[in-house]
Order: structure tokens, then C-alpha cells, then sequence
């Protein structure tokens, strides 16, 4: 796991998240990793796969607008991720996105636990919050 990226070598994405038109064959079902490795379409196979994460982290910096983070967190749900973070240093905030619900903020907390596609999975969050401190 880890943080990914929106494709930017892929033809008609534009450095962005393909849109669910332009990924239907993922968008609404909940496949495992091999099987949407074998719906790729076999020229990207050896290059940069067209792979929605289930899991997504965005930290937001200094000059993010939120606005933009916020579409862009919701974009990243619809094309199938299962659970994104939206985190916020600025406001020691963390919005968590999920399919099907609003978004759930949470502030004053300094960790933040998993939960599927990556339960057990916890994130210290007070480096974020007082890098100087660590």
C-alpha cells in the first residue's frame, strides 16, 4: 500500500483520476487484486497499470485548496477506492471518505485506525500535526 497517484502517462487521463465513464469495468465492484490485474488491458500490463487503490491518503499542504482535495477525494470513491483520508495539518483535521456515506470529519485525535480494506492499520498522526516535535 501506501500513497498513490493519479495516473499521469495514461492516454486520455490528463495527469488525473480516470472518470468512472472511462473506468466502468471497476466502478462499483469490489474485485481483488489479481482479478483487476487480468481485466487490464494487456499493452499497460508492462507499463502503469489503470489500478484504482482501495486505500488512498492525501495530505494537504500549505497551498492545496481543500475544495479541490475534497472533489478529488470523492473522484478517487467513485472510480472504487474503499477508503480515503483527507488530512489536514492546517486544521488538525482528518476527513474520511467512504462509498456510499459523507464524509466523516475528526479532529483532536492523534491517531486514526484502519478500517477495511486495511484494518489493523494505524497512523501515528502527531508528526503531522508538530513536525518539529519528532
Amino acid at each position: 500500500m501506501g500513497i498513490a497517484r493519479p495516473p499521469r502517462d495514461s492516454p486520455r487521463s490528463n495527469g488525473r483520476i480516470r472518470t468512472a465513464e472511462r473506468s466502468a469495468p471497476l466502478a462499483g465492484c469490489r474485485l481483488d487484486l489479481r482479478q483487476r490485474v487480468l481485466a487490464q488491458d494487456e499493452r499497460y500490463l508492462n507499463r502503469y497499470w489503470h489500478l484504482c487503490p482501495d486505500f488512498v491518503i492525501e495530505l494537504r499542504s500549505q497551498t492545496d485548496r481543500l475544495p479541490v482535495l475534497r472533489a478529488k477525494m470523492r473522484e478517487w470513491i467513485d472510480n472504487g477506492a474503499q477508503l480515503a483520508w483527507l488530512i489536514d495539518p492546517e486544521r488538525k483535521a482528518v476527513e474520511i471518505y467512504r462509498p456510499g456515506k459523507d464524509p466523516e470529519v475528526r479532529t483532536g485525535i492523534d491517531r486514526i485506525a484502519g478500517e477495511a480494506p486495511v484494518e489493523g492499520f494505524e497512523l501515528d498522526l502527531r508528526p503531522v500535526w508538530d513536525p518539529v516535535a519528532f
